[in-house]
């Protein structure tokens, strides 16, 4: 016999489990995770070759030999076949997503950039240059509030990956504009994109901080026509 305390479903609560059941696998499908830069170019960037390289080493270890061009016609085919066979599971529930607006259109962590770039500012005044924003510096933290914002880090971790320079110099104009405004006596607004060098523990205890190397997109940018007719 049942348990009569055990309480029984109706239908409205049968169909409401079923619907949540499908709910949920339709958003662990779509969480599948996809592999970005799979064209032939992109797989030639540094970061790729970098990881590839590793995992050349880890499978010479394990007695499996491989070069370059293999390795790299061997991770461009095999994300190829993954990504073709993700896209064959999710075509049922794309219209799902897509009526209740929850398609995510970035991804999340999709490669490690090994060589990023922080953004620096300085300020030209009283004739010397000095600096008054490095990323995630607190003691150079000009407009920290907004600039270490999570959606303008996001903006700007493009630059950090060396891309979308045109957007860099239109942004670097608006930091002028606000220069001119927070420093009255300044004459002028330099930016630019800095490497770091992401170091161990031990190198990183030694150094006191992250390593820097080349400095790129420098950009100058004269504020005095900028305050011109403001009150």
């Amino acid at each position: 016999m049942g348990d009569p305390h055990r309480p029984v479903l109706g239908r409205a609560d049968q169909l409401r489990a079923v619907l949540i059941t499908l709910h949920i696998l339709a958003i662990s499908l779509l969480a599948i995770p996809a592999p970005v830069g799979l064209s032939h170019a992109a797989m030639q960037e540094a970061g790729v070759q970098e990881s590839l390289a590793t995992a050349r080493t880890v499978a010479g270890a394990l007695g499996w030999e491989v070069d370059q061009a293999e390795a790299t016609a061997l991770a461009h085919d095999l994300g190829s076949r993954y990504l073709d066979a993700r896209h064959r599971v999710l075509t049922p529930v794309r219209p799902y997503a897509q009526y209740l607006g929850v398609k995510q259109g970035w991804r999340m962590f999709s490669q490690i950039n090994p060589a990023p770039r922080r953004l620096e500012i300085d300020l030209f005044e009283g004739g010397i240059w000095r600096p008054i924003y490095v990323a995630r510096d607190p003691e150079l933290a000009w407009m920290a509030d907004l600039m270490d914002h999570e959606r303008m880090r996001g903006f700007t971790n493009a630059f950090s990956w060396g891309k979308q320079r045109h957007r860099f110099r239109r942004f670097s104009a608006w930091l002028a504009s606000r220069a001119a405004a927070d420093f009255p006596e300044a004459t002028k607004l330099k930016t630019r994109m800095v490497t770091v060098h992401l170091v161990g523990p031990e190198a990183l205890a030694d150094h006191g901080s992250l390593p820097t190397g080349a400095t790129s997109w420098e950009t100058r940018i004269n504020l005095a026509p900028l305050r011109e007719g403001s009150p």
